[in-house]
């Protein structure tokens, strides 16, 4: 299930027109790219590095001179300072009011597209705004539509959702741990403020939610999913191995998902039905 699948099953009309949205300066510099230098700096030293040494250092598969330039934009950007060659991580730590970087590609852009619903942000050609409220396709309040005519309850949404989650608990542990960022250093997880609006923002929030009971729909789990996995290609890129286990994490949610529409009680049931490790979908009471 792709998530143009899900946009067509949501049966929200899309737009292009200019007044769902509000325009606004960007950045140019790429986030990952950002994120990594200001990895380096902090490891070879506290407060500052030379452009030299975070070039030896860096995992930069492109030309000194791309660094250079690379470096310039996020200097222009207000990410960086370099003060004759010397690199330190650039301004005060403070809290986003949105996005910088489009949520559907993570790319960062000159002129980027604020949703008027949310802290979103998507360029023009990633847009998926919706023409009657005026907010962007992943902050609109969906309540769950009937599953063979049944309209389920609260408790049967999350009860299901916990399945799913159990499923993700035990095919990306590693990315789940990730997620929280605590393989990074403190000072460095304290600057993420400066790229991401929810930083704070990872799978034990999502399973909270699911124990409290919160979600009122598959496809709110399945946009904080799309968050986690927003978060993570912005401090890592989606060419990464980051990034790429979180494409196959979110499209796995998405197939999950799938599965729930057709019946959410043949899915529960063969959750728990199994044989030679294998769960079978159809199967007897």
């Amino acid at each position: 299930m792709s998530e143009k699948r899900f946009e067509i099953d949501s049966k929200l009309t899309l737009t292009t027109e200019t007044d769902d949205c509000t325009p606004l300066e960007g950045r140019e510099s790429q986030s990952w790219f950002v994120f990594a230098v200001w990895r380096q700096i902090l490891e070879l030293d506290s407060s500052a590095a030379t452009l030299k040494a975070v070039f030896k250092s860096i995992n930069y598969e492109k030309s000194k001179r791309n660094f250079d330039h690379s470096i310039k934009i996020a200097v222009n950007d207000g990410l960086i300072e370099n003060k004759n060659g010397l690199l330190s991580i650039c301004g005060e730590t403070r809290s986003l009011t949105h996005d910088w970087y489009c949520f559907r590609c993570f790319k960062p852009a000159k002129i980027i597209l604020k949703c008027n619903g949310c802290e979103r942000v998507y360029h023009d050609s990633c847009r998926c705004f919706c023409d009657e409220r005026k907010k962007c396709f992943y902050c609109q309040t969906r309540i769950q539509e009937p599953i063979r005519k049944k309209l389920l309850t609260k408790d049967e949404i999350n009860d299901a959702i916990d399945l799913v989650f159990s499923k993700l608990k035990s095919s990306y542990s590693s990315l789940m741990q990730k997620s929280t960022l605590k393989h990074e250093s403190e000072v460095l997880t304290r600057h993420v403020t400066k790229l991401l609006c929810k930083p704070h923002f990872n799978f034990s929030l999502i399973e909270a939610k699911v124990t409290n009971t919160e979600y009122q729909s598959f496809f709110e789990f399945a946009t904080d999913c799309k968050t986690i996995s927003y978060n993570l290609n912005v401090l890592y890129g989606p060419e990464s191995e980051i990034g790429k286990q979180c494409e196959e994490m979110y499209n796995f949610v998405l197939k999950e998902i799938e599965l729930l529409s057709y019946c959410v009680e043949c899915y529960i049931r063969s959750f728990h039905k199994k044989r030679d490790d294998h769960y079978y979908w159809f199967i007897m009471p």
